[in-house]
């Protein structure tokens, strides 16, 4: 009984010596990330500035680290080799971007700005100015560094009056006669019927008659009424023959109505014949 319980209890004791040579030896492997981790220094800014800080290298001279060199050695080389890794990735990182570069290129100003800006203006003042030998009105400087302005206006009021025999006065240019525009109008042939409703009539008859329309018809440019009512064909620009084309259709009218001859007249004025 006492063997059998012996023989049960040592492959029990075997196993819990392999676990606990387990749990001893997972507990001897570095864990570098852990380190990392518990380091306070391991910040975003402190990575940062190692990245930016770090000197240019090539693969040569870091080499990517095997599993074997991360399981063996101390704190020390450890991070070693972690720093190796940052110069790497920053000789990566440096062709990508001008961080790592000093800005240069920005001149610094060699004056403030004030300097440079203009000075106000204001309207010269009668106190304010001078005037020199060739009766030109000076502008001066004010106190505060305002420039004053002398406008046309201040300049005139200010000259000093001039006496009678020095300067001759200005002669006003005489006034040109205004031409009045003559409007012209062309002649025309007016008929005026005795009843206002029958002008349509008239303007049938007159356009039915082949005789009228070779003479008349081919020397009216419109046909318009006039003010009073009456129906006016307004003869072509050049056509001196206006009475006879106006007794022409007179005639064919009869009694209806009667038609008459409007030319232009002009006045002719002469004077100084003797």
């Amino acid at each position: 009984m006492s063997d059998g319980q012996r023989e049960q209890q040592a492959p029990e004791s075997a196993r819990g010596d392999g676990a606990k040579n387990r749990s001893k030896s997972c507990s001897q492997l570095p864990l570098p990330t852990m380190m990392i981790r518990s380091s306070p220094s391991m910040t975003a800014a402190a990575i940062t500035r190692k990245i930016l800080g770090a000197p240019l290298v090539t693969s040569k001279d870091a080499p990517y680290p095997t599993d074997e060199d991360y399981a063996t050695g101390g704190y020390e080389e450890k991070w070693a080799r972690i720093e190796g890794l940052v110069s790497v990735l920053a000789s990566f990182i440096e062709p990508k971007g001008n961080l790592h570069r000093e800005i240069v290129s920005k001149r610094p100003a060699m004056s403030p700005p004030a300097t440079h800006a203009t000075p106000k203006r204001r309207a010269a003042t009668a106190a304010s100015r001078q005037i020199d030998e060739n009766n030109n009105n000076v502008v001066d400087q004010d106190q505060d560094g305002y420039a004053l302005v002398d406008h046309r206006r201040h300049r005139h009021r200010n000259q000093p009056a001039t006496t009678v025999g020095s300067a001759c006065p200005r002669q006003q240019p005489k006034p040109r006669p205004v031409k009045r525009r003559v409007h012209h109008r062309r002649d025309a042939i007016v008929i005026r019927a005795k009843d206002a409703t029958i002008y349509a009539d008239i303007l049938r008859t007159l356009k039915a008659d082949a005789a009228l329309q070779q003479s008349v018809g081919s020397s009216v440019q419109n046909i318009r009424r006039s003010a009073a009512g009456a129906l006016v064909l307004q003869l072509r620009k050049g056509l001196e023959n206006a009475p006879s084309l106006g007794a022409e259709v007179d005639k064919v009218l009869g009694d209806v109505a009667t038609a008459s001859a409007i030319q232009h007249t002009s006045m002719v004025e002469i004077r100084d014949l003797d």
